[in-house]
């Protein structure tokens, strides 16, 4: 019973994207998994609901690579997370980033790119004012 109780509250309670103390953090809970509507996971939200090292949506080292976004996935800032084994594993590497994830024409306003990365890809992607 108590264990019922406690999933409805996991289950209930909203999840932010970042700290409640994060001025962006309602920009990075309303981020979509852009793409078709027939996809599974077309328009869920890109964001864990994480904060701090737990977070899967970050300000990520960008470049331009024959054509294509490619972000910097590195451990220091996508860390293993014991408890939550779809996050971390990151590369420590370039990793192209797929032309279907990327959310054009919304305003970023923390003016870096942002990367959601979960289960070793890119989930989403949006471009920063820096790049």
């Amino acid at each position: 019973m108590i264990r019922a109780i406690l999933l409805y509250l996991l289950l209930a309670t909203p999840a932010l994207a970042h700290g409640p103390d994060d001025p962006d953090a309602a920009w990075f809970q309303s981020l979509k998994v852009p793409g078709d509507p027939m996809m599974p996971m077309t328009g869920s939200s890109c964001c864990n609901g994480g904060h701090g090292m737990d977070a899967d949506c970050k300000n990520v080292e960008v470049r331009i690579r024959d054509g294509h976004w490619e972000a910097f996935i590195d451990s220091k800032t996508f860390p293993d997370v014991e408890n939550y084994p779809l996050l971390g594993h990151a590369p420590n590497a370039w990793v192209r980033v797929p032309d279907g994830v990327i959310i054009r024409g919304r305003e970023n306003p923390t003016g870096r790119s942002v990367a959601c990365w979960f289960n070793q890809v890119i989930r989403c992607f949006v471009q920063g004012t820096d790049s």
